[in-house]
């Protein structure tokens, strides 16, 4: 019984991630998404290269794989899709008028304005100014 629902758990998870792989690939530039079958034998030397343990076990390769990270977080593809697409984007953007910031700052984010008066008014109530 436990053997069927590990077999049907990594069939939903395969899916998931097949869902996920697909959008990424027509993302520009393409994500790739790829998975591989630890207990293969085939595979063993990657298993233990990358300290893959467990099933599932979700890694992030940047700059060719100089930097590995463990994903942890939902494994529904959208979630996945969205997370990737943010791991590429800039780390920022510059935008000079409310306009720029249409779709850029969802609305569920805080905005800080940064102009002088905002800046010096923050700083003088800090340090008592």
């Amino acid at each position: 019984m436990a053997r069927n629902f590990f077999l049907r758990r990594r069939q939903i998870l395969r899916s998931l991630y097949e869902k996920a792989a697909s959008v990424l690939s027509n993302h520009h530039p393409p994500i790739i998404l790829a998975k591989f079958d630890a207990d293969d034998e085939a595979n063993k030397y990657l298993a233990k290269q990358y300290r893959i343990r467990g099933y599932p076990t979700v890694k992030i390769f940047r700059n060719g794989g100089q930097m590995i990270q463990e994903y942890r977080d939902s494994r529904r593809a959208d979630y996945i899709v969205e997370y990737l697409k943010e791991q590429i984007s800039p780390a920022s953007v510059e935008i000079k008028s409310a306009e720029d910031s249409s779709g850029i700052i969802p609305q569920n984010k805080i905005t800080i304005d940064f102009n002088v008066e905002a800046i010096e008014k923050f700083f003088g109530e800090v340090l008592g100014l």
